[in-house]
């Protein structure tokens, strides 16, 4: 019997063809999602910290010696060191974008059951959008830093910690597409903390918003950092919506 009329469920079919090409180039395409969040994250660690040094298991991040640097070359060392992840987000994000075409021309080639090929193409959808919201609040990110516009320390904070829950996000959504079709109670855990941390998201979302607007910021800050944090929520919600689409096709595969 061919794929195309078989009536198999996304879940059935992750189960039965694990190593396949497909689910193979679809795992590449997460993880690339997932590179391109730890960038930012990378970025924000490096505005926020005050060693003048990135804590990363990354190759290539090393331990300046900071009693010979004074306060004006170690603020140019974190914004240098951010503005090269910021720009690596840019890379890693189109990478995400090449395999998501070569994985729609792909999924195009094969037979496959009309359902399966539709949530596909449904997922691809929702989780892609991460990288890119992501591309947009580093875009945004760069613009403060190369216009020389001043946030205070805690709204880059905020943005640190929700950069952190976005990259948690992103994890466990790779997590739950590993256990698809192979363990349910797993992966409905999993998308449980994804929501919680959308919510929390959320929460610290509007918090954020409220500093922004009651700061005596330059207009043209105010509306780049709302901008920078509306494209962190909204990869929050793309990895919430991921999860969440998951879980209906397993719920609808019992």
């Amino acid at each position: 019997m061919s794929e195309s009329s078989e009536s198999f469920s996304l879940v059935t079919w992750f189960r039965e063809r694990r190593t396949s090409k497909i689910v193979e180039k679809f795992n590449e395409h997460v993880s690339k999602v997932i590179d391109t969040c730890n960038e930012f994250h990378l970025a924000m660690i490096a505005l926020t910290r005050e060693e003048s040094f990135v804590e990363s298991n990354e190759p290539g991040y090393a331990i300046d010696d900071v009693g010979e640097k004074d306060d004006e070359s170690l603020q140019m060392d974190k914004f240098d060191e951010a503005e090269a992840a910021f720009k690596r987000v840019l890379i890693q994000e189109r990478a995400a974008d090449l395999i998501k075409q070569q994985l729609f021309k792909d999924i195009s080639r094969i037979k496959l059951d009309s359902k399966v090929r539709e949530d596909l193409f449904k997922l691809i959808y929702q989780i892609d959008p991460i990288a890119n919201w992501i591309k947009v609040a580093a875009k945004n990110a760069l613009i403060l830093l190369d216009l020389h516009l001043e946030i205070p320390e805690d709204i880059w904070a905020r943005f640190r910690t929700i950069s952190e829950m976005v990259l948690s996000s992103a994890r466990l959504l790779r997590k739950m597409i590993q256990v698809l079709g192979i363990d349910d109670k797993t992966l409905l855990d999993i998308r449980v903390e994804i929501e919680t941390l959308e919510q929390s998201v959320d929460d610290i979302y509007f918090i954020v918003k409220k500093s922004i607007l009651s700061e005596n910021l330059a207009p043209q800050a105010m509306i780049t950092a709302m901008d920078l944090l509306s494209g962190l929520e909204n990869a929050s919600d793309h990895a919430a919506g991921s999860a969440d689409i998951l879980y209906i096709l397993v719920m609808a595969s019992r």
